[in-house]
């Protein structure tokens, strides 16, 4: 067997420094996320206050 089949094989695991900031970097995606979430439902709540003073 070559070395180029050994090395597909072999498995490379992160440190736990690449852990750390893959994980860091999920979080802020969730939180951007979150973010985005509220800004649209504080828009949609807008938009519904304005149509109840517009029917009156």
């Amino acid at each position: 067997m070559n070395k180029r089949k050994m090395i597909k094989k072999s498995k490379i695991q992160p440190t736990k420094e690449e852990q750390y900031k893959q994980k860091i970097a999920e979080l802020e995606a969730k939180v951007a996320d979150q973010e985005m979430e509220i800004d649209i439902l504080k828009k949609l709540r807008a938009l519904r206050q304005q149509r109840g003073e517009n029917k009156h």
